[in-house]
């Protein structure tokens, strides 16, 4: 073999090598990005953290230089890590250090949040009766809340899958795209709580893979010929959500208004009577 074809080859090898590795470490980073996301720290104050976890125990202006920010915005980003519990504060010798919880104590974290999670959602079903009869059932109104990026649509996802009742239009291709740790989040999530669901598929090749998800509590049906569209929606008893997918974003809609829930709901009845 020549020199030059064996570089050739080299050249080839490293490249599949490093297009592997970075592959991973974006799949890593997009994973703990998402978890702390979840924990309700935003793109400033993610940064910020895992670069104190890289550091580990640091004055706050030594901190600052290291993450190229003026020492008054580390500060206020400090504290908003610190009132979300994901840091620790100590003095050494007059001087105060900041640093981020380790993997142990975030568990302890989780646990904590979960107990008090527990103990919020108990509180609400003591004053649920009370509460709706505070409600103004004659407002026309509509509450209207917007969504955009991954963090926030999960949000979005998850309190849509709180409600009593799940309706939806689903295009399983789209999702695996944009979204793919949400395609099986509702089969699982009615596996797991006994929730009932009904969706409306779209027809194509993931569709027809995510219909064998079918269960007498979640039940699902293609969506008569024709029917294709890059977005989802969900109806609940009283809300209506709707997430558009595209290549650079994705984005959602949430509206709390009876009415308009129980218009979509007549529109998908007629259709879930028209297939199989």
């Amino acid at each position: 073999m020549s020199r030059t074809r064996g570089s050739m080859i080299d050249l080839i090898d490293n490249s599949l090598f490093l297009r592997y590795y970075w592959g991973v470490v974006n799949f890593r980073q997009h994973h703990m990005e998402k978890f702390f996301a979840s924990l309700g720290l935003n793109t400033k104050e993610i940064n910020v953290f895992l670069r104190m976890v890289e550091l580990g125990a640091q004055p706050v202006s030594i901190l600052a230089k290291h993450v190229g920010l003026a020492r008054s915005t580390t500060y206020s980003l400090l504290e908003g890590l610190k009132e979300k519990g994901v840091t620790c504060e100590f003095e050494r010798f007059g001087i105060k250090y900041v640093q981020a919880l380790n993997i142990e104590e975030l568990q302890l974290l989780l646990e904590r949040q979960r107990v008090d999670l527990d103990r919020k959602e108990e509180a609400l079903k003591l004053i649920e009766t009370e509460y709706l009869s505070l409600q103004n059932h004659l407002s026309v109104s509509p509450k209207i809340n917007l969504y955009e990026g991954f963090s926030e649509i999960s949000n979005l996802f998850e309190a849509a899958l709180r409600r009593k009742e799940f309706l939806a239009y689903f295009n399983a291709e789209a999702a695996l795209k944009y979204m793919p740790e949400y395609v099986l989040k509702v089969p699982e999530s009615a596996k797991e709580t006994g929730k009932r669901a009904r969706e409306l598929v779209v027809r194509n090749d993931e569709g027809a893979r995510y219909k064998r998800h079918t269960t007498a509590r979640h039940q699902i049906r293609f969506l008569p010929e024709g029917f294709a569209f890059e977005s989802d929606t969900i109806i609940t008893e009283e809300a209506v959500y709707m997430i558009a997918y595209g290549e650079n974003e994705i984005s959602g809609i949430e509206i709390f208004q009876k009415s308009l829930a129980e218009t979509q709901r007549t529109l998908f009845e007629y259709l879930w009577s028209q297939t199989e």
